[in-house]
């Protein structure tokens, strides 16, 4: 067997050969385009070589990557141009804080870059522990507890901080929670009212969750509960995909009383906030203060026995140092509530608002005393103190007015706390209040609806005049929580001595 040997300038003539013989062929060609001879070499070579790599495309099942390239990255770069969006990280490091070994520097990421382009699936590949998780709870500003991280992480080169990043994304984590009794369409209707505008209809949020169910393949088990070890419910993948619809909704509010504004629509809930504040401030110091003042019973009667102080100095003194603690908290409480709300900035509207927050802690902390020392034991205190304060706060005005309370209910209307704060807050807010938006429109024969914000406080059974009787009763019932509370401190330790 023989070979030829060609070199390249042969190989070259013979090309141009070939394609001269071959134009006669393609006539299209040969009528656009002028002839070869006049040509260069070059145009030549790149000609042939598109037609070898268009004649290789129709033929190979699986082109190689180099012929396919340029068009992949003309596809990109236009996939690019339309989402715009590009989230970059730069030199992320992210090491574990340990306290107890400072010395000892545990690196989870160092100085990894990247990007992610919208509209495209961007894989992060990686074997167990290499960091995938923690990378992505880095970029999205979530689950950082016990973490030190340093990088740039920026958004079409403006850099992002994690509240930021949580408003533009949406984290599906490797964990699916939800509550078990619940259905997957309970589910998406209870995320749909929580992340969808206000203006949407029900209708409209009905269709929406129907879309979902069925772009997620979730409409045979619609009416499933979700389940959970002991309760046999859907399976992991649909699971799965409800935690991947729940996200993709639709942006997040973030807050469902963000400036609530006054209008006819939104009076319920303005309403509620009102309410629901002083009836945090009750909730939130009434275990708290069961717990902790009795704690120190021991040592107040070990200390009393020895002469030491008598038990009205020590229930003073602890009373004196929890209302300092009861001023701090609900100022901090008050302040984010009354700022995220669409309350009108008045000065009497906020320093009644301010000062029934108050007034309520204090109350509920003099009550949880006057409990644990009645009953002396924290467990029964428990379930004594709540069958005080419920009953009071059902009749406060809110749930039921004051003129619908049967004639044998209206002892604890006239007690309660929460009846008082709740009728000065609305008369400071809206007493002064002109038309409000809304009622109008609707049927201006209604006027009792609402009309005014004068009106809107006798629908609820208020009194104007009352304004100032209001402070007075909750002052004098936060003393006789008081006086109440050390007769039976001191009751309490007496006997026990």
């Amino acid at each position: 067997m023989s070979y030829d040997i060609v070199t390249p300038d042969d190989a070259l003539s013979s090309l141009v050969e070939d394609r001269t013989q071959s134009s006669s062929i393609h006539t299209d060609r040969t009528q656009e385009s002028p002839p070869p001879a006049e040509t260069g070499l070059a145009e030549i070579v790149d000609e042939d070589l598109d037609e070898t790599e268009n004649r290789f495309r129709l033929t190979s099942p699986a082109p190689p990557l180099e012929f396919l390239k340029r068009e992949e990255k003309s596809k990109r770069s236009e996939r690019r141009r339309k989402y715009e969006r590009v989230l970059k990280w730069k030199t992320v490091t992210v090491e574990e804080v340990r306290r107890k070994k400072k010395k000892e520097r545990k690196i989870i990421l160092n100085e990894v870059s990247g990007r992610a382009y919208g509209g495209e699936l961007t894989f992060i590949m990686g074997s167990s522990g290499a960091g995938k998780t923690t990378l992505l709870n880095v970029l999205t500003g979530r689950n950082k507890a016990g973490l030190k991280s340093t990088g740039h992480i920026s958004m079409n080169g403006r850099r992002l901080n994690p509240t930021e990043m949580k408003q533009l994304s949406a984290y599906i984590q490797q964990e699916d929670v939800f509550i078990a009794s619940q259905t997957v369409s309970e589910v998406l209707n209870f995320a749909v009212k929580m992340r969808s505008p206000d203006r949407l209809s029900k209708r409209e949020r009905e269709s929406l969750v129907e879309s979902m169910l069925t772009s997620f393949g979730l409409t045979e088990c619609a009416n499933t509960r979700i389940g959970s070890v002991k309760v046999k419910g859907i399976s992991r993948g649909e699971k799965k995909r409800l935690t991947i619809a729940c996200e993709l909704v639709s942006w997040f509010l973030g807050m469902v009383y963000l400036r609530v504004p006054i209008h006819r629509d939104h009076l319920l809930g303005i309403k509620g906030v009102i309410f629901g504040t002083l009836q945090m401030n009750n909730i939130l110091y009434m275990m708290p203060s069961l717990i902790s003042f009795w704690e120190d019973y021991p040592v107040v009667v070990r200390e009393f026995q020895s002469n030491m102080y008598s038990p009205s100095a020590y229930f003073m003194a602890r009373s004196f140092t929890d209302s300092i603690l009861h001023l701090i908290y609900p100022i901090i409480f008050f302040f984010i509530i009354y700022f995220m709300t669409g309350l009108p900035v008045t000065t009497i509207g906020m320093s009644t608002f301010l000062t029934m927050c108050i007034a309520m802690s204090m109350i509920i902390t003099s009550l949880s005393h006057a409990v644990v020392s009645l009953c002396g034991n924290v467990t029964v205190s428990l379930t004594v103190a709540p069958l005080i304060s419920v009953p009071v706060m059902v009749f406060g005005g809110f749930l039921i007015t004051v003129d619908a309370v049967p004639w044998y209910y209206k002892p604890l209307s006239y007690v309660s706390w929460y009846h008082y704060a709740f009728e000065a807050i609305m008369i400071a807010f809206f007493k002064d209040h002109g038309p409000i938006a809304g009622c109008q429109k609707v049927n201006p024969l209604l006027d009792f609806e609402c009309s005014t914000g004068l009106k809107l406080i006798t629908d609820q059974d208020f009194h104007v005049d009352n304004f100032w009787l209001d402070f007075v009763a909750v002052g004098g019932i936060l003393v006789f929580w008081k006086v109440f509370g050390l007769a039976c401190f001191v009751w309490r330790i007496k006997e026990r001595v």
